[in-house]
């Protein structure tokens, strides 16, 4: 299990692979600890031109940045990559930002 205290000193985040490519993800410190999935297929991470090997990487940047912009209790129970780069135009530039 790794920990990311990501953009958002007031958020701790948490996530463990749980099978495949899901991720369980924990983000405590906020109005209300959340748990959820994130999913980050390796088709995903080409396109975004990641190797499978930074899949933790890339699901600990997203939900950092989904948190801030719409908060940890907003989130759905089930996050996939692609949704989430394609509701957030800017997400695969963050990433890239973040992670290279």
């Amino acid at each position: 299990m790794r920990s990311n205290t990501g953009g958002m000193a007031s958020h701790r985040i948490k996530s463990e692979p749980v099978g495949g490519h899901d991720h369980l993800v924990s983000v405590t410190g906020g109005e209300a600890d959340v748990e959820f999935t994130v999913r980050a297929m390796p088709s995903s991470l080409e396109a975004l031109g990641f190797e499978a090997a930074r899949e933790h990487d890339v699901v600990a940047a997203t939900v950092d940045f989904l948190i801030r912009r719409q908060g940890a209790e907003d989130l759905p129970g089930f996050v996939d990559l692609d949704d989430a780069c394609a509701a957030y135009e800017d997400l695969p530039v963050e990433l890239a930002r973040q992670l290279r």
